[in-house]
């Protein structure tokens, strides 16, 4: 057999199983990413569940949210990014903080909120395209007294990417009326364009809980 013989049949046996060598691999990396998903499900079902018992009822107790503090770490730490995971950390950091703000001292203040920012950028990179983390972590940046252009550009991005989501908007007007004037002025697109679907009709529901900021509008 020449060696052009010896080179050509390795080669035309490849070509043939090809497809069959393609199946295999799509079918490997199924395997891999549920292999990798079906532990994260279990070890963070209650963790999960808990946010949606906070989102529902708008409370849980300081036990159980204490609990669920642990699970935050291993987050950031093994870069998890499944959006259910994530978002439920989110929702569970950020009752903490609220529950725990009349009691901290500065200090323990201080160190719960660089790990807010922490968490908030970890899901950033996760999530860039989700306007409601952008919009989480102009609050932690505006409450750690940042930048004015740094909390704004956050701002603009939440609207940016969430232009139109009822949760989302209703949140950025708490924000809208924190924000100092120096920081506002740098937010005026982001605004306007929140105003205009607050007040127009398909702001109806969110009005129901925005109830003052049409009514300047109208003036």
């Amino acid at each position: 057999m020449s060696l052009k013989h010896r080179i050509n049949f390795p080669l035309a046996t490849v070509r043939k199983s090809g497809p069959v060598v393609l199946v295999l691999m799509v079918v490997g990396l199924v395997v891999f990413m549920l292999g990798d998903a079906m532990p994260q499900t279990a070890r963070y079902a209650t963790f999960v569940r808990l946010a949606g018992d906070v989102r529902v009822q708008g409370e849980i107790s300081d036990n159980k949210l204490a609990a669920a503090q642990a699970y935050l770490t291993p987050i950031i730490e093994q870069h998890i990014c499944r959006s259910d995971i994530l978002k439920a950390g989110m929702r569970l950091l950020l009752l903490d903080l609220d529950r725990k703000a009349a009691t901290q001292t500065a200090d323990e203040r201080k160190e719960a909120l660089g790990f807010a920012e922490t968490y908030m950028r970890h899901g950033i990179s996760c999530l860039p395209q989700d306007g409601d983390v952008w919009l989480r972590l102009a609050m932690i940046r505006q409450l750690q007294n940042s930048f004015p252009e740094e909390v704004a550009t956050l701002a603009n991005m939440s609207q940016m990417m969430a232009p139109a989501d009822p949760d989302v908007l209703e949140a950025r007007f708490t924000l809208w009326k924190i924000l100092p004037p120096d920081t506002l002025a740098l937010t005026v697109s982001a605004r306007t364009a929140d105003v205009n679907l607050l007040c127009s009709k398909k702001g109806a529901g969110v009005r129901r809980n925005v109830t003052d900021v049409c009514a300047k509008k109208s003036r």
